[in-house]
């Protein structure tokens, strides 16, 4: 509803349909916010977008599970133009059309360490191939030459995934517009770097 923010701990949402977005769960309000945590969302389907879940206001998941869902567009979560989304500590899997999908968003996979930033980039990059999805990754593995060529596809849209370690934080990284954050083991950045991808 408008204006009105939204909490789920420890729930259980499944087997559900919906005719257009959000099979599982609908946050549509772009006033109010919502949290999910310590929650499964599966074998919920939508026609549209959203089989698990559908955003369109600030909303955070964090410790659950969504899997098994169903929709044209995101099967297990959808967000819409210029929603602020963040899921940490989520499970993502088994759902039927792309297991997270963003309208016109960049999306942010953050991890601790190089080498394993560097085996998710190549993962993407392999899963992704028969997709229009524009994949990239800021660590130092990179060359200055390749991180400035990815800084300004960045800023101009022309990155749907960025994925990374603690230099996506620096200043130089401007996203284009940032819809989704993934931190894999939160504990280890500092709350000053995640509130900069607020």
């Amino acid at each position: 509803g408008s204006g009105i923010d939204f909490r789920m701990t420890t729930s259980t949402v499944r087997d559900n349909n919906a005719g257009q977005n959000g099979g599982g769960i609908a946050s549509l309000s772009n006033e109010s916010s919502g949290h999910i945590s310590r929650s499964a969302i599966y074998g919920n389907e939508a026609t549209e977008n959203g089989g698990g879940l559908f955003i369109y206001n600030s909303t955070a998941v964090s410790n659950s599970t969504i899997s098994g869902n169903t929709a044209r567009n995101g099967g297990g979560v959808a967000t819409d133009f210029n929603v602020s989304a963040s899921l940490t500590n989520v499970t993502v899997t088994n759902n039927i059309n792309d297991g997270i999908y963003t309208d016109h968003n960049n999306g942010v996979l953050t991890l601790s360490n190089t080498i394993i930033a560097d085996q998710h980039y190549r993962n993407f990059v392999e899963r992704m191939a028969g997709f229009k999805v524009k994949i990239d990754m800021m660590s130092r593995f990179r060359s200055p030459a390749e991180q400035k060529e990815t800084l300004e596809k960045l800023r101009k849209g022309d990155v749907d995934i960025l994925i990374g370690t603690h230099r996506i934080f620096q200043d130089d990284v401007k996203f284009h517009n940032l819809g989704l954050v993934i931190i894999d083991e939160e504990q280890r950045f500092g709350v000053k770097q995640k509130e900069r991808l607020k």
